[in-house]
């Protein structure tokens, strides 16, 4: 079992790895009313915008327990 367990984590790792290698360009972010701007590589994006999506699910799920 722990096997499988590694085997998974190896085959997700390298997806990510090989997702931010191939999305390396870099993306300007703007919130329309405010002036700031923030300028960032696209898998970090992607990588932090589903990280917090699971945050978010994560705490809705336990809340609703």
């Amino acid at each position: 079992m722990r096997f499988i367990f590694w085997f998974i984590t190896a085959l997700v790792a390298l997806v990510v790895v090989v997702f931010a290698v191939s999305n390396r360009a870099v993306v300007t972010l703007a919130l329309f009313p405010l002036p700031a701007e923030l300028q960032a590589p696209l898998y970090l994006v992607v990588i932090v915008a589903m990280i917090l999506g699971f945050i978010v699910g994560a705490c809705v799920a336990w809340l609703g327990a």
